[in-house]
This record gives structure tokens, sequence and C-alpha cells, in this order.
């Protein structure tokens, strides 16, 4: 998988409406939380953010958010949450 530097220019309509539900995801459940990295994976068509917590915000091709509880587990494809409050209770 390839995560390229983030570039709004270089997203779709679809790629730029999951970045807005990635945003509002983090407002929403997260607002406060350091965000360590953003990105765009051409891979697989996430948008994402990263926050200090480990937890990783992601949202692909305009559909519902989805959590991870790292990046390791976003990258690998592992189990993803769909709330935020049940993967922190996790």
């Amino acid at each position: 998988m390839d995560s390229i530097p983030f570039n709004f220019f270089d997203l779709s309509y679809q790629d730029f409406g999951s970045w807005i539900k990635v945003q509002q995801a983090y407002i929403d459940n997260a607002f406060g939380e350091n965000v360590l990295h953003t990105g765009y994976e051409s891979g697989t068509g996430y948008v994402y953010i990263m926050l200090q917590n480990s937890v990783v915000i992601a949202c692909a091709f305009g559909q519902d958010v989805e959590y991870f509880k790292s990046f390791e587990d976003f990258w690998n494809s592992e189990d993803s949450f769909e709330c935020y409050s049940n993967l922190l209770n996790q």
C-alpha cells in the first residue's frame, strides 16, 4: 500500500466526501486528540487521520467512517469499529 502526501487537488469528489466525513467524525468523537498524520491511501481509496492515541479514523468512497485501533490495524486491514466509543471500550 502506498500512502501519498495529502493534496486536496488530487482527490476525486468521492474522496473529498470521505475527507469531510473523517473530519466530522474527528470533531464529533475525538476533538482535542492530537492529529499526528493525515493521508490518502491510493491502493484502497481510504482518506484517514491518525491520532496521537493511535486511533485511525478512515473512510473510502464516501462510505461510513471506520475506526481502527492502530495504524498497523488500518494498514493490514484488520478489524475496524463502526463507533469510536466501541473502539475505546474494547
